[in-house]
């Protein structure tokens, strides 16, 4: 009898050191694993929004035909000249009478934002972006962001209504002159923005192990 209760004495102190030794560790790893818990698996990115994807970032891509590709995001690149060309005619030709845009190497207007006093600069149109334009210029090649300017017109004086348009670029009515590239183990994916319906974020989980990592180093 009295071994039974000298080796429960010892198991219960052997369990009372583990505990005051690993405790820190035990409590990090179960915040950390109600945290994963609360975490949602994936968060939808609106296509408007697609400029605030990062390098990396774990996503998730439905496309119009209803088909899936995951992989990580490794940014933007641009789309073959010819082919945005003759894509952004077709637009042009369907969109007649509904809404004013310009030719391809037209000269459009923009009035910069300025606090000081209204700025113009005229820029050679190449093509739409999301939230931005293509533009040649004296120095090259660059784009202009949506949000750097108040307004726009082409060289007749025609109002080139910005709202209008980025409603017609996110409809995937106006082509876009970029496409995304995503990585997956085996392949490089080049996919058009316009035939993107749905964007996800994968949400990176692990936090228990973050809190089992920094409970050990407490500990």
């Amino acid at each position: 009898m009295k071994t039974k209760i000298k080796l429960l004495l010892i198991l219960m102190g052997g369990l009372g050191l583990v505990f005051l030794f690993s405790g820190c560790s035990v409590i990090g790893f179960g915040i950390g694993a109600v945290g994963d818990a609360s975490t949602p698996k994936s968060k939808n990115v609106p296509i408007s929004q697609i400029g605030e994807l990062k390098t990396n970032d774990k996503i998730k891509l439905v496309l119009k035909n209803g088909s899936h590709i995951q992989g990580k995001y490794a940014g933007r690149a641009f789309v073959e000249a010819e082919s945005y060309s003759e894509k952004y005619e077709k637009s042009l030709n369907q969109l007649r009478g509904r809404i004013v845009l310009p030719q391809i190497g037209d000269s459009v207007k923009f009035e910069l934002v300025s606090r000081f006093s209204n700025r113009y600069v005229i820029r050679k149109f190449l093509g739409f972006d999301h939230q931005r334009i293509l533009v040649q210029h004296n120095d090259g090649i660059s784009w202009v962001a949506m949000g750097n300017f108040k307004t726009m017109s082409d060289f007749k004086g025609n109002m080139l209504l910005k709202e209008a348009i980025i409603n017609l670029i996110e409809n995937g009515e106006v082509p876009c002159f970029s496409k995304i590239i995503v990585k997956d183990k085996q392949t490089v994916h080049e996919i058009l923005i316009e035939d993107i319906s749905q964007i996800r974020i994968l949400q990176v989980r692990g936090y228990k192990w973050v809190g089992l990592g920094v409970g050990v180093v407490i500990d």
